[in-house]
């Protein structure tokens, strides 16, 4: 159970108190600007039931009221937690998502193209290199140790 927005933030577990009925162990804020909802989290499945939103006219979305008792069906909670969301054109999802990778892609190729630049040396310096030659001969003197 979560609520939020109100002016802080509740998370409680609900607790079992008998077949198929749980309660929250402390009180549940459904005013005000307060949103609640009971979330659900089953194997792949994370689905929530609304207990009480905020009238947003910005979205638009309508309240969803708390009377004393009700009953309502488990959603995907992201129907709920992003319900300002509107629907939008395939394409235009499909192109956000494709500009995207194109940047990612685009990022790749400069950083392996970099390296590969900063591997072959080209371009790093243009000071000539020196390479190590044959060692000089020496003269070696060899004396005696008899006087």
């Amino acid at each position: 159970m979560s609520a939020w927005q109100g002016g802080g933030l509740v998370a409680d577990r609900l607790e079992r108190v008998g077949g198929g009925v749980y309660r929250t162990t402390e009180p549940i804020p459904v005013h005000g600007n307060w949103k609640a909802l009971i979330r659900l989290h089953e194997g792949n499945s994370l689905t929530a039931v609304p207990l009480y939103l905020t009238e947003d006219p910005a979205i638009p979305a309508p309240e969803v009221a708390a009377p004393p008792q009700f009953e309502r069906q488990f959603i995907a909670d992201h129907k709920i937690l992003q319900r300002e969301q509107k629907d939008a054109a395939g394409w235009l999802t499909a192109f956000a998502y494709a500009v995207v990778v194109a940047i990612a892609l685009s990022l790749l190729i400069l950083l392996a193209w970099g390296l590969h630049r900063l591997g072959t040396r080209r371009g790093v310096s243009d000071a000539p290199r020196f390479e190590r030659g044959p060692a000089p001969e020496r003269a070696v003197e060899v004396t005696s140790g008899h006087a």
